[in-house]
């Protein structure tokens, strides 16, 4: 391969000749290699359009946008990437994420859509040449490169017709998790040993030194690859040489917390894909970061066996973007591709109730396509009726990625009861596509009528990441603590909800029960006027005491 780039935080570059070259693929070759001159190098480097939460970037000329790409292709026919003839087929590779949600999907979509192609957006393992040593065992990608951390558990099974099946089993991870959170420890690290050496003297306020002590920490850190020790070396202008020596056991202690985190995820993927370490068969490696010792440590330590090494993580992804390039174009002679991929959800799809709390419709891995109901019922005289749609794992919905909305007017106005009014389906399908639908089943003027929405997401509509807490942090245990104490409460409250609606219908029904009516009405006044969740323990008591009177006066407690 002439050329690779990838596209992140830190852009990497991979040449290996001057001349600008071009990744493309045909009727007679799957890779091909052409040199192309003129408008169409930059700076000697390839033209490169990549696709991220600002849109596409043409590196070292100009941004292009989603809209552009169109004019793109229809106006500059002479560009390498058009110049293998008609371009039938062709794969848009990008950055991986843990959590693959609807909007960055949706920008890619935008890209695709704009050059009138319709390709589904999938993950292809490329881990080895011959699928059939893996057919039928459990293989853990462990891929942790920039600036996220994943973690995949996938399976491959055999057709009858030699074709083969990439079955995801599980994933999990951290997007803020990666090779630049080490690269900013050891910058801090060393800058601190430099202060020391220059009498308090902070050198990252100086934007120039900072850039070249951010380079000459990063090639430290690969030096740490295959060195016990490093030596930093930094050139502050005129005679002025400032040396600091790190070895690798400094370099292990200072992300140990890091290393951890990547187990526990590895422990988190193990556990939702419901087998056991033993049963992993192989331990794939991807991105950069994987080169380090301590991690490979770890994984032979946990996994009794070394992780696989024939392949160069900074290119596995590219094989498997190589891959499925081939399978689109064999498509054309074939009636099924060799192999396929059937992927997972990789977070909780869930919608919006009282006190902002989730509640799950389809749970994170759920295998694709996947449809999921959830049934809803009125409060007190409601006319209309609005839920929002979230991605994530989190207990509090700001915790997670809102998506979209339903409402639903129309309803006619009565004491809340215990029957369904509002059935909400949520569907995803195997391209990642999430299809909505709010429909009115009871109390309502137009029995059956829907609203929908399919989540294909506009900037607007989606949540910043500054403005939520860390939307990864989900598998730490502190985070589990927290979120498991507000979904028993909620639980609790839903219980208790249930008994007081359920004792007024059946008081409103019969006479003789003036206690118990006070008791509840008092109930009721409290549960509608309170504005935050309670203590599990507060609706467990109110509960247990309605739960008394009513089986003193003969009544069903629900």
């Amino acid at each position: 391969m002439a050329a690779g780039v990838s596209a992140g935080l830190n852009v990497l570059r991979l040449i290996s000749e001057p001349t600008a070259a071009a990744l493309a693929y045909g009727h007679q070759r799957l890779i091909g290699n052409k040199t192309v001159g003129g408008d169409s190098a930059v700076n000697g480097h390839p033209p490169v359009i990549r696709s991220s939460y600002g849109g596409g970037s043409r590196y070292g000329e100009r941004c292009w946008e989603c809209d552009e790409l169109g004019h793109y292709k229809r106006d500059c026919p002479n560009m390498a990437c058009w110049r293998c003839g008609e371009v039938r087929h062709f794969k848009l590779d990008c950055r991986n994420y843990d959590r693959w949600d609807e909007y960055r999907e949706s920008l890619i979509r935008r890209a695709v859509d704009a050059v009138g192609k319709n390709v589904p957006v999938s993950k292809m393992c490329g881990g080895t040449s011959d699928v059939s040593v893996v057919v039928g065992k459990n293989v853990l990608v462990f891929d942790m490169g920039g600036g996220t951390f994943d973690v995949s558990i996938v399976t491959m099974k055999e057709g009858t017709q030699n074709d083969f099946t990439f079955v995801v089993k599980a994933v999990a991870g951290d997007s803020h998790l990666g090779g630049t959170d080490i690269d900013k420890r050891l910058l801090q690290h060393v800058a601190e040993q430099f202060r020391s050496q220059l009498e308090r003297e902070d050198l990252l306020v100086k934007p120039r030194i900072r850039k070249k002590l951010n380079q000459l920490v990063v090639d430290a850190k690969h030096d740490l690859s295959v060195k016990t020790e490093a030596e930093i070396d930094l050139d502050c202008g005129g005679d002025d040489i400032l040396t600091v020596r790190l070895e690798r056991t400094k370099f292990e202690a200072l992300n140990q917390d890091l290393f951890h985190r990547c187990m526990t995820i590895v422990e988190q993927a193990l556990r939702d894909a419901k087998i056991s370490k033993g049963e992993i068969s192989e331990v794939l490696l991807a991105g950069g970061s994987t080169r380090t010792p301590k991690l490979q440590e770890m994984l032979m330590a946990f996994f009794g066996k070394p992780p696989i090494k024939s392949v160069n993580p900074d290119e596995a992804v590219a094989f498997g973007a190589a891959v499925q390039a081939g399978l689109l174009a064999r498509r054309d002679k074939f009636a099924k591709a060799s192999i396929s991929v059937c992927d997972v959800t990789s977070v909780s799809i869930a919608v919006e109730t009282r006190f902002g709390v989730m509640h799950v419709v389809i749970p994170r891995n759920s295998p694709l396509p996947a449809s999921e109901s959830a049934y809803f019922v009125l409060l007190d005289f409601q006319k209309s009726a609005w839920t929002a749609l979230y991605e994530g794992d989190r207990a509090l919905c700001q915790n997670n990625r809102l998506l979209g909305e339903l409402k639903l007017d129309g309803f006619t106005p009565c004491l809340a009861t215990l029957d369904r009014s509002i059935e909400a389906v949520i569907k995803i399908d195997e391209n990642g596509i999430l299809h909505a639908t709010a429909e009115a089943i009871a109390n309502h003027e137009d029995i059956g009528r829907k609203v929908e929405t399919t989540v294909t997401l506009d900037t607007d509509f989606v949540q910043d990441s500054a403005n939520i807490r860390e939307e990864t942090d989900w598998y730490m245990p502190q985070a589990k603590a927290e979120d498991a104490k507000i979904w028993a409460a909620k639980s609790s409250e839903n219980r208790l909800w249930k008994l007081i609606v359920g004792l007024r219908v059946q008081g409103s029904s019969s006479m003789g029960h003036t206690d118990l009516e006070k008791h509840v009405s008092e109930a009721w006044a409290w549960f509608s006027e309170h504005k935050e969740l309670a203590l599990k323990e507060e609706y467990n008591r109110r509960y247990e005491e309605l739960e008394l009177l009513a089986k003193l006066q003969n009544l069903a407690v629900i």
